[in-house]
């Protein structure tokens, strides 16, 4: 229905380009904690709050939006991350194993909001957190860096963050 595309699509219309804007400016593994700790917090509010509500629907428009806003992030890191030889085959594994798991998470997410849906947006969000921390232990910044030609290249000037 139209509601509910204006429920989520208008927020993607913001948040998509934010964090996209966000990358080219703090870097990618900022923008990519920051979205991943935005939709993990969105989702755990989400979890508390009763289902048809319009907090429901805003909640959850945000947290899905940022989570998909992330996901070009991290598009974009992997294909500056792996040298030039291996890019090609990154992105594949990437895009590969996105796809199996959305092929996965629609049948669970079927199954689990029908039966317990604050537990599952709860254990959503927990995992989103935790993917969060383990993006921010990241050390490679690859922003402003040269691109990596082969398997032994290394970056001269190459930013980690603490």
């Amino acid at each position: 229905s139209s509601g509910i595309n204006a429920e989520y699509g208008l927020p993607d219309l913001l948040i998509h380009p934010a964090i996209l804007v966000l990358s080219q400016l703090r870097g990618r593994i900022f923008s990519l904690t920051t979205g991943l700790g935005v939709s993990a917090v969105f989702m755990l509010i989400t979890s508390q709050v009763t289902g048809g509500s319009l907090l429901f629907s805003f909640t959850i428009g945000i947290a899905l939006n940022t989570i998909a806003a992330t996901r070009s992030v991290l598009v974009l890191f992997t294909s500056e991350f792996f040298p030039t030889t291996l890019r090609g085959v990154s992105i594949g594994i990437l895009w590969t194993a996105d796809n199996v798991g959305g092929f996965v998470a629609a049948f669970l997410v079927e199954y689990l909001v029908r039966e317990v849906p604050r537990l599952f947006i709860f254990a959503a969000g927990c995992a989103t957190m935790i993917s969060c921390l383990v993006a921010k232990s990241l050390k490679c910044e690859t922003l402003n860096q040269p691109l990596a030609e082969s398997i032994g290249f290394r970056r001269k000037s190459e930013v980690f963050i603490a």
